[in-house]
């Protein structure tokens, strides 16, 4: 029993090292993933968890954040045109000349401060409001003193007629800027859908890395259970130098082989902690230990080849700037037309002459509009030349044909490729079936072949040989997946819907949407 008790306490004693070393790993992942204390059991990687991480830290998804910033600019930038102001303006004049009339002062002193505020309309109407107090205290030699003192309120009122008539231009260039926005918006969603499937394509690499050394490493434990089955013919007598060599130099090849792949794996794993902005201690951690998922179930082939591609972000993005090119084509027509406004003016005042102040009183007659003035005129500007007008309509009309030779060869490409992927992965379907059996065949081929060279019926070339097979399958079967995973998302970007799929695990995650992550990051 005490014996008993001693071989359990080595064994878990030389077992400890691993185990700190698996729970070092599992503390690193769950700060990686950011998993929830909630959250029990061993934690692995698999690609939502990894596009979430990499969302959350990476600087190439910032990148796109920063982009995102910038989407409103071209329809601020219109907007500005209503956008309205205030203004104040304070002037006070000391004048001492002498003067050169009969009727000229000795003494000049004014004050004037006027505040108001201006705007346009989006019915192209130009008002401006504003209040004055103007104070006059002067003397005029033998005639005396005046003092002055004068409360006033204008409202002037300019309306386009023919250029700008009421307001068409000014709400055809809003309406412009607002989705050359929209476009904007769907580029940036377009680059991070592309985003994600660079990181895909970087996640597959890995997890195949990692498959294809544990098939690499099985590969090589039946080699060399095959030596040891050798030696122990070889000890009888019934084995021969060329079988040893033949055995021995698929060892050693297999060995190589295994090498390059654990090169390749560390190499990939160093471009997904880059990607994942990690710690360096995560770069030194043998990727081996981390435990990297891919779902096994095959998406079905025919949910996202059957979606048509009018949703594509790309293909919306150039429609929307097509749309942008025809308005701002129309205002730039719209501006060759002669300038003709109607203006209109309205002031009022109250004034206080040699006397008290009564402040109240000469305000309220302003205000009351007792004493008002009138003003009404109409300008004409026609121009005789138009040549920067010209210009921009040209320049309108080339880029909108542009823009519509872009989108009908989008158009036709993005369809071309979908029936391309789309035979792809019913292919693809086809070959994980025949793969899978395939190996499962190639497995039972292979331990009979084994159990035929331990009864000496067969050679070792023939072990050989299908252990190769078995290996190339489970290579192939790896492949496949990957692929077949690679074109199901592609699929997705075409069709306009892996942008919505990522945000619902954006939202998910941080209960907040791409815009408003984005939105968080302005600077007040």
């Amino acid at each position: 029993m005490i014996s008993t008790l001693i071989l359990i306490t080595t064994f878990l004693n030389a077992q400890s090292p691993f185990a700190r070393a698996d729970d070092r790993i599992q503390e690193r992942l769950r700060q990686m993933l950011d998993t929830p204390a909630s959250v029990t059991g061993p934690v692995s990687l698999d690609l939502k968890s990894v596009t979430l991480a990499a969302m959350m830290r990476s600087d190439s998804f910032r990148s796109l954040l920063a982009k995102h910033l910038a989407i409103d600019t071209d329809r601020l930038e219109q907007e500005s045109a209503t956008d309205a102001f205030a203004f104040a303006q304070v002037r006070q004049e000391w004048n001492r000349n002498q003067p050169n009339s009969l009727f000229g002062t000795n003494r000049f002193d004014q004050t004037n401060v006027d505040i108001g505020i201006e705007k346009k309309l989006g019915t192209g109407t130009r008002m401006s409001l504003g209040l004055s107090e103007y104070r006059n205290d002067s003397e005029f030699g033998s005639f005396g003193n005046i003092n002055t003192k004068v409360a006033g309120g204008r409202l002037t009122l300019s309306q386009s007629l023919w250029r700008d008539s009421f307001g068409s231009t000014t709400r055809n260039m809003i309406q412009a800027g607002k989705i050359k926005s929209e476009a904007k918006r769907l580029l940036i969603e377009s680059e991070v859908e592309e985003w994600f499937i660079q990181l895909t394509q970087l996640y597959h690499q890995v997890w195949l890395a990692q498959r294809r050394i544990e098939s690499t490493r099985s590969s090589l434990t039946r080699k060399e259970r095959l030596a040891v089955l050798f030696e122990r013919r070889k000890a009888l007598g019934i084995s021969e130098e060329s079988e040893q060599i033949q055995i021995e130099s698929a060892v050693t090849q297999t060995r190589l082989q295994l090498d390059e792949f654990e090169r390749l794996l560390k190499k990939q794993w160093n471009l997904l902690v880059i990607s994942l902005k990690l710690n360096e201690e995560d770069r030194r951690t043998d990727p081996m230990h981390i435990p990297v998922l891919l779902p096994p179930a095959v998406p079905a082939s025919d949910t996202e080849c059957s979606k048509p591609i009018e949703q594509n972000r790309d293909l919306r993005q150039i429609d929307q700037e097509l749309k942008a090119m025809e308005i701002e084509t129309r205002a730039a027509v719209d501006q060759t037309s002669p300038e003709l406004s109607l203006d209109l003016g309205l002031s009022t005042n109250g004034s206080v002459l040699n006397s008290m102040d009564d402040f109240n009183s000469r305000w309220s007659n302003a205000l009351r509009a007792r004493n008002p003035a009138y003003t009404i005129g109409l300008s004409l500007r026609l121009p005789l030349d138009a040549s920067r007008e010209q210009a921009q309509i040209l320049g309108s009309l080339s880029m909108a044909s542009q823009l519509e030779s872009r989108a009908n060869d989008l158009k036709a490409r993005l369809n071309s490729n979908l029936e391309t992927i789309c035979s792809e992965i019913t292919m693809l379907d086809r070959h994980h079936q025949l793969y899978s059996n395939l190996e499962q065949d190639m497995k039972k081929r292979f331990q009979l072949e084994e159990l035929r060279y331990k009864q000496a019926r067969t050679t070792p070339f023939t072990v050989l040989q299908a252990g190769d097979e078995l290996y190339a399958s489970g290579l192939s079967l790896d492949q496949t997946l990957t692929e077949r995973w690679s074109r199901h998302w592609t699929t997705k970007k075409i069709n306009g819907t892996l942008f919505n799929e990522l945000e619902g695990w954006i939202r998910q995650k941080t209960g907040r949407s791409f815009n408003e992550i984005a939105n968080s990051r302005r600077t007040p």
